[in-house]
């Protein structure tokens, strides 16, 4: 999803609109929010039984906004002496009955859960399968869930948004997104004046004696409850075919209202072949070949992915392809769980950037990259999301859309541009993941599979930690003879909270009176120095000169950055590796006096092992023994803070 409802996404229309239509839709979203009802967070659902099959079958009562439902789940026990279970449907909504073997069983409904008492006991591995027959007037949460609109742009239209607790809010189900149902089919009955659509392919319309009409939509892939989705109004179809093979095509199809068929439209829409183009190249073949794809007008701001039909506020260019990318990065492969929502949304985010590289060029990425970098800066909090009790947590652009996708870029910078398509495709390919559910470090584990470099330090500061660098550099140079120069780079980071430092490498641009150079430096340290020899006088440097870290920089020339540097220094210590005695060295700048200085010790697991030093220090160079005699062999860390000052190095104990 585009992070929308009114929501409309500020980073979507950061391309788009200007400065005036940015704070109109933060308003129109602080106004939204007004609307959502409090949720108290049951999730993930019961961990007793799998579901296999959804079948809803619902009918639209349009005059008094209510649904008469028929679920039906096929499931299977997941443990031994399995006799109840528990599935969400909200309050509102008054169960008539629930049905297995032709039975009616007992069950309870409260607190927006129903527990059903099954017809017997079942045993791992063994199948049941129920019918819950409800009605009511559904509920409007999160996104809006369910809606009935009397007159959204003059239509009679009812559409659902289930992302991410809605199912609930009108039709019973299992509340965990690493629980996929095998398939699903939806039957949507309502008056003869609606053309109804979701999920998978229509198999079948029926009239019925009443004048309404039974839409029966297949879909035979797993599926996650949120994804479930219905559209109704009276559409117009718009069709076009995706040739995927020289001998085979796709129907994509859009239905949209009645006079909104024009040639604008058409040529908009066509831009989902493009984009279908674009992604099967990039990540695997379009998931649903043997069903469809398009999409379906709808009364609210931005777009939902529902799977293979998304639902729609609009079709300007970037919304087509967002929704689109979903269908690899959320439908395909969905995250297990909604701290993971990244997984999602960064990845749909950071399509649009591959997407407009492939066809408008590197300009356009290098634009869409920086404009996603400045929203994403004022992110607060880690991309892995802490808070999934509400949809601004979960969906909160700056950090789930903006900083999410940009962690992907700057792994592209990190790996190359083969290693990390190649990944990619790994990832969305793999049979492991297909059609089911993933966390980071499944994303993680096969980048580095393919580049075969260990990335944690990447992961954990960019999806685990918070911020981003923000880097103070300083550079100069000295002639060493022979037409040859040594060029001299201090990389100071501000201090941050989680991580202490960026580890990064860093690309560094330097052109001299006789050639070009770029080279990659690995900054780890808060504070580092490097020696670049070139042929030629330097005439400048850029550091990071194509964007692929998301930082803040100065950049000051013409200063020894040795002087600079050794401010504040801790040292490697000597001898590395060591058995048992080493020498740890620090040097404490001369800004103040004095500074309350402490010099620890620790193991791999963080535990302390010995404070060397906790004491007032003047400013000056300091050196310390450490033994490690009763210790095994194994890395240390040691770490140094002076006043607000902190630096931390590793070393290695090998007996």
């Amino acid at each position: 999803m585009r992070t929308k409802t009114i929501l409309f996404l500020i980073i979507f229309y950061s391309l788009i609109l200007p400065q005036e239509s940015r704070e109109f839709r933060k308003s129109e979203m602080l106004k939204y929010n007004i609307l959502e009802k409090s949720n108290k967070i049951n999730y993930p659902g019961d961990p007793n039984f799998d579901v296999k099959f959804y079948k809803l079958h619902v009918t639209i009562l349009y005059d008094v906004k209510k649904i008469a439902g028929e679920t039906r789940i096929d499931a299977q026990s997941l443990v031994n002496g399995l006799t109840s279970i528990n599935l969400e449907l909200i309050n509102n909504f008054t169960i008539d009955s629930i049905r297995m073997n032709n039975a009616k069983v007992n069950f309870t409904h409260s607190s927006d859960k129903i527990n059903i008492v099954l017809d017997s006991t079942y045993n791992l591995n063994e199948k049941f399968s129920l019918t819950i027959y409800y009605i009511g007037a559904p509920g409007y949460t999160g996104f809006g869930s369910f809606n009935f609109y009397d007159s959204y742009k003059n239509k009679t239209t009812v559409w659902s948004l289930s992302q991410p607790y809605g199912a609930r809010d009108w039709w019973p189900s299992k509340n965990d997104l690493g629980d996929k149902a095998d398939s699903s089919e939806v039957w949507i009955t309502g008056s003869n004046y609606f053309n109804s659509v979701s999920n998978g392919v229509l198999t079948e319309i029926i009239n019925n004696p009443d004048g309404s009409k039974t839409y029966k939509w297949k879909n035979r892939y797993p599926i996650s409850d949120y994804l479930i989705s219905i559209a109704m109004c009276n559409y117009v179809e718009i069709k076009d075919y995706f040739h995927y093979s020289p001998t085979d095509s796709m129907l994509v199809i859009h239905y949209v209202y009645p006079g909104e068929d024009t040639d604008a439209n058409k040529t908009a829409l066509k831009k989902t072949l493009d984009a279908l183009t674009v992604f099967s190249d990039l990540f695997g073949p379009y998931p649903w070949l043997d069903q469809k794809y398009g999409h379906a007008r709808c009364g609210f701001g931005g777009g939902m992915e529902h799977q293979t039909i998304a639902s729609m506020g609009g079709f300007s260019e970037m919304l087509i392809v967002h929704e689109l990318a979903h269908q690899w990065f959320g439908d395909l492969i969905t995250c297990k769980d909604w701290q993971n929502i990244w997984l999602n949304e960064g990845f749909a985010t950071y399509a649009e950037g591959l997407y407009l590289e492939k066809m408008y060029g590197w300009n356009r990425y290098s634009s869409y990259i920086a404009d996603e970098m400045y929203w994403a800066k004022p992110a607060t909090g880690t991309v892995y999301c802490q808070d999934i009790s509400t949809k601004d947590e979960i969906f909160d652009s700056r950090r789930s859309y903006s900083k999410g996708g940009i962690v992907l870029h700057m792994l592209r910078g990190v790996l190359g541009d083969s290693v990390f398509f190649k990944g990619l495709k790994s990832y969305a390919t793999d049979p492991r993941f297909m059609y089911g559910n993933t966390v980071t470090e499944d994303f993680q584990s096969v980048m580095e599979n393919e580049s075969g470099k260990d990335l944690d330090y990447f992961f954990r500061e960019w999806i685990y930690g918070e911020k981003y660098p923000v880097y103070k550099c300083n550079w100069n140079y000295s002639d060493i003879g022979n037409g040859l120069y040594k060029v001299k780079l201090a990389i100071n980071q501000n201090l941050n909270s989680n991580p202490a430092f960026f580890t990064m490498p860093v690309k560094v641009a330097i052109k001299t009176s006789v050639t070009d150079t770029v080279v990659t430096v690995f900054n780890n340290l808060q504070k580092q120095y490097f020696e670049i020899d070139v042929k030629g006088n330097p005439l400048s440097l850029t550091v990071d000169p194509d964007n692929w870290i998301m930082k803040d920089l100065s950049l000051t020339t013409g200063i020894e950055p040795e002087l600079e540097l050794n401010d504040f220094m801790l040292y490697q210590n000597y001898p590395n590796p060591f058995n048992p005695t080493t020498k740890l060295k620090f040097t404490l700048p001369a800004v103040e006096t004095s500074y309350m200085t402490s010099l620890r010790v620790y193991n791999i697991l963080g535990k302390e092992i010995i404070t060397l030093i906790n004491k007032e220090l003047s400013a000056g160079t300091y050196e310390v023994d450490f033994t490690g005699q009763n210790l095994s062999s194994g890395i240390y860390f040691y770490t140094l803070r002076a006043g607000s000052l902190i630096e931390s190095r590793s070393m290695i104990l090998l007996k």
